[in-house]
């Protein structure tokens, strides 16, 4: 966990490098997805029940979340290049960790139920994913990008990552696989 807190302080440094833009978007995208992954990892490291409509909710609404801000921007917002590359990008890197993290979370019985949790490997995993964010940010605000490829999306990519995670552990569930075997990490 200490190294997630430096993860976080050191993506505070860069969050802070991407100004607010001409298109309305700013840093807030970033701190409020950042917070939402700290509660969903601290919650989660320590076991929940798996119910499948739970885990799917918080997606959702994170996806709808992040979209509502960003929809009436595209009118009024130029994308370049770079824009595009990093949407890309953005896109690929949170369903392919998403899905990777997917097969790291922890799945077992408890009380005649099935429960989850996050392990080393999924926290690390996460630790990634918001290292390669920042990156992202970073690079596209180094490079004339426009906040909506670089910050405003954050709710949104967030809410496809937990998706993507989510539905494989769901799908694992159904399997069996994983269920009562420990997986390390």
């Amino acid at each position: 966990m200490a190294g997630f807190a430096a993860l976080l302080a050191a993506g505070t440094a860069v969050a802070g490098s991407v100004a607010e833009d001409a298109d309305g978007a700013g840093r807030l995208p970033v701190f409020v997805g950042l917070f939402v992954v700290v509660v969903v990892v601290v919650t989660r490291t320590r076991g929940r029940e798996l119910r499948p409509v739970k885990l799917l909710a918080l997606p959702i609404i994170l996806l709808a979340a992040g979209l509502a801000p960003v929809l009436p921007l595209l009118p009024e917002v130029e994308l370049h290049g770079i824009d595009y590359q990093l949407i890309a990008a953005d896109l690929a890197v949170s369903v392919g960790l998403g899905v990777v993290r997917g097969f790291t979370v922890q799945i077992y019985p408890k009380l005649a139920a099935t429960w989850y949790r996050y392990g080393p490997a999924t926290v690390a995993l996460w630790c990634l994913s918001i290292g390669l964010r920042f990156l992202l940010g970073g690079y596209g605000a180094g490079h004339a990008a426009t906040a909506l490829s670089t910050s405003a999306s954050v709710i949104f990519m967030l809410g496809l990552t937990l998706l993507s995670q989510n539905v494989v552990v769901i799908a694992r569930r159904r399997s069996g696989v994983g269920v009562g075997v420990s997986v390390s990490g």
